[in-house]
């Protein structure tokens, strides 16, 4: 009997070093370190030549794990060595005068209605001004892209 394998890479740039251990990933960059366990995906994975090498066979399921195992470890190279920014656009119609900025580096929403998070969260030093007088952007950075996208989250909810 015949068994194809496939492979997949993924390119690790200078400064940032990939390490798996029992497909556990661990991710060491500039900003970050990340740590993701990939051991309930059936693949092979090793570093081989600056590559993050991943082995499957040819069924279906395999190639989808391997495509969605090579988009999480770009995320994780790409967050450990640069870091993630989102932009928050915060319109004065819906958070109306509920909203304070304090030191720069805080915004404190007093009319958040989602219990899970907390009501100040740390964003950049600066808030973009939008082309309306109404609107205005917030910048997150993160060493995480899930931070960024929960808080996206969370907001989006409160919006609607």
């Amino acid at each position: 009997m015949k068994r194809l394998l496939c492979e997949e890479k993924v390119e690790i740039p200078e400064g940032c070093s990939v390490e798996i251990l029992e497909r556990v990933m661990t991710v060491r960059g500039k900003r970050a370190t990340a740590v993701r366990d990939l051991s309930h995906f059936v693949l092979t994975m090793d570093v081989h030549e600056g590559h993050v090498r991943l082995r499957y066979g040819m069924a279906q399921q395999g190639a989808q794990q391997a495509d969605y195992v090579c988009i999480c470890d770009q995320n994780c190279i790409v967050g450990c060595m640069s870091g993630y920014e989102y932009t928050l656009r915060l319109c004065t119609s819906t958070f109306n005068e509920r909203s304070d900025r304090d030191d720069g580096k805080t915004v404190v929403v007093k009319n958040f209605l989602d219990r899970s998070m907390l009501g100040d969260t740390k964003c950049a030093e600066t808030l973009l001004r939008g082309s309306a007088p109404r609107k205005t952007r917030l910048l997150w950075r993160a060493p995480r892209w899930r931070m960024c996208l929960s808080l996206r989250e969370r907001f989006r909810k409160t919006v609607r």
